[in-house]
Parts: C-alpha cells; sequence; structure tokens
C-alpha cells in the first residue's frame, strides 16, 4: 500500500481509547508513555478524537447530594408549565462567592462531548478558608421603579 505508515497501528489504538477511557485523568504524556512512547504526544492528540474522546476540564459546581437533586428535579417538573407572567409574581435570588487564593488549574479528564456534565466529570467545590467576597441580588419580574 502506497503512502507513509501510520504510527499508531489499529491494535494500539484500541488500547489507547481503552487506556484513555479508564484512566481518564492521566496527562497526554503519561498516556503516551504508558501506550505508544515511540509516538509524539500530537499523535496521540489526533488519534482520540476518531472515537469523539477529547480532553476536557471537568467542570466545577456546588456539590450536590442525591437527595439535593432529586429536590431540585421536583421543584423544576413542578414549576415547568408556569407562564412568563406567574413567575413575574416570584423574587429569585443567588449569591456568588469570589475567594483569593484559589488553585486556577483545572482536572482535565478524556470523555466524549455528550459526557461533558455527567456527574462523575463535575468537580465538586466546597467551601473553604481564604480572603472572600459574597455578592448577593435578586430579579422580580417586571417590576418598574414606579415613576
Amino acid at each position: 500500500m502506497p503512502g507513509r505508515h501510520k504510527i499508531i497501528d489499529t491494535r494500539t489504538h484500541r488500547r489507547l481509547v481503552r487506556v484513555s477511557r479508564k484512566a481518564c485523568c492521566l496527562p497526554l504524556s503519561e498516556l503516551r508513555n504508558e501506550v505508544a512512547p515511540h509516538a509524539s504526544v500530537k499523535t496521540i492528540k489526533r488519534a482520540l478524537p476518531s472515537v469523539n474522546l477529547k480532553k476536557w476540564i471537568v467542570r466545577k459546581r456546588v456539590f450536590l447530594k442525591d437527595e439535593h437533586a432529586v429536590k431540585r428535579l421536583a421543584w423544576a417538573k413542578k414549576y415547568k408549565d408556569w407562564t412568563q407572567e406567574d413567575f413575574e409574581g416570584v423574587i429569585f435570588s443567588d449569591e456568588c462567592m469570589v475567594e483569593k487564593s484559589k488553585d486556577p488549574k483545572g482536572i482535565w479528564v478524556f470523555r466524549p462531548p455528550e459526557e461533558r456534565w455527567h456527574k462523575d466529570w463535575i468537580d465538586g467545590v466546597t467551601k473553604g478558608h481564604g480572603i472572600k467576597l459574597r455578592v448577593w441580588a435578586c430579579i422580580w419580574g417586571n417590576v418598574t421603579n414606579g415613576d
């Protein structure tokens, strides 16, 4: 067969996929060292999209226990048929915490795009110590200031 031979053959490619799914937090360089030390990191990176795998940063969200998730889903189902006018009589509030000196590095994992928000790939955020600023706000329907 004419042309350049493949650096990663079919067998090595299957092993690469299997190892990247099992050890999903492994850095690309370590994945290469374990599966195909003869290939470059760039070659490894190009081989994974063919099976719909990509390196993603683990999403950070508030850690929810199963009981909290069940309650949130029940709330969403209860109010799913409300109209805009129904919600205009409700005040929604939220708060945000900004914390200095948190580690900005994220955890990278291999996974297909449809698993982006899977609960196994969410980094549960817990409260810590440090310099913090809490911001609180609310919204309420279509209210004007009474002009």
